[in-house]
């Protein structure tokens, strides 16, 4: 009776293992499309920050020489507390007026699809305006196309 139980328990590990490889298998091209776009840059330029760099002349090795001089440089540190201020500033507005658009049009009250319409209309018009024309534009040949034969 153990031994049948052990063998079950095989077979149920081996099926969990199975389907490991089918997730690795079906996140891998994700993972190497991010490794390969946003990786690779990002430790290039941090490779790059250690030396004197131009395209013209070859790489100078300086060390932390640049990084230095960014520390010690004001604009810099100006630069710095402006995108700070600017992130702060409207990362913290935007999630307030976010925040507080999704709890009144949560609520129940009169004329609420009205508002919800109109608060969403500019996302769906351009979709609208593109869907009516394209048919006109696209399928048609250009010189027989309902719109140029309006435009002329």
């Amino acid at each position: 009776m153990q031994t049948t139980r052990l063998l079950a328990g095989l077979s149920a590990r081996g099926k969990a293992r199975r389907w490991q490889w089918w997730g690795l298998a079906f996140v891998a091209p994700a993972s190497i499309f991010f490794a390969v776009f946003s990786l690779y840059p990002v430790l290039s330029a941090l490779y790059l920050s250690f030396f004197n760099f131009d395209l013209f002349n070859p790489k100078v090795f300086v060390g932390l020489a640049n990084y230095r001089y960014l520390w010690e440089s004001s604009t810099f540190h100006n630069s710095v507390i402006v995108t700070f201020t600017y992130v702060i500033g409207t990362c913290v507005s935007i999630w307030v007026v976010s925040f507080a658009l999704a709890m009144i049009f949560n609520a129940r009250f009169p004329l609420r699809g009205l508002f919800l319409t109109i608060y969403f209309l500019p996302v769906v018009m351009p979709l609208v305006i593109a869907s009516m024309i394209w048919p006109a534009t696209r399928l048609c040949p250009t010189s027989h196309s309902q719109i140029c034969r309006k435009l002329r």
